[in-house]
């Protein structure tokens, strides 16, 4: 008999605050994604990039002073769709630049509840 073989899919988290870190990595595993990271930089994100290709990812757009476009741009060149997550969303007009730049991202305000989240993240598959 053929065993058919569930994948799941690989989320990668980068946010740097490490509460709201763990709580996105304990939403995603309990809706039975796959979580690479979380990582809290922009450094970390790129170096995981190298030898990992998630399926989507969850980022924080603001990272201890910087912005996650260099994440963002690396993930649109692998193709990876991805949500960019802002305290200051919707007033933030970097954010709504660089999601229109990048027709992979989707903005997301934050705090993220996980409903909001898992239904963004489901849209994001389906796309």
């Amino acid at each position: 008999m053929d065993r058919l073989r569930v994948t799941k899919t690989t989320v990668l988290v980068v946010e740097d605050e490490i509460f709201i870190a763990m709580d996105l990595q304990a939403t995603l595993e309990d809706a039975g994604y796959s979580v690479l990271g979380p990582v809290p930089s922009i450094d970390e994100a790129l170096d995981l990039l190298k030898n990992s290709r998630p399926d989507v990812a969850v980022l924080n757009y603001s990272l201890r002073g910087e912005t996650i476009v260099p994440v963002a741009e690396r993930l649109h060149e692998l193709s990876v769709p991805m949500l960019l997550a802002s305290g200051d969303f919707p007033k933030d007009a970097p954010l709504a630049d660089v999601c229109e730049a990048l027709a992979n991202a989707q903005s997301l305000g934050k705090p993220l509840d996980s409903h909001t989240l898992l239904a963004a993240l489901d849209r994001l598959k389906a796309a």
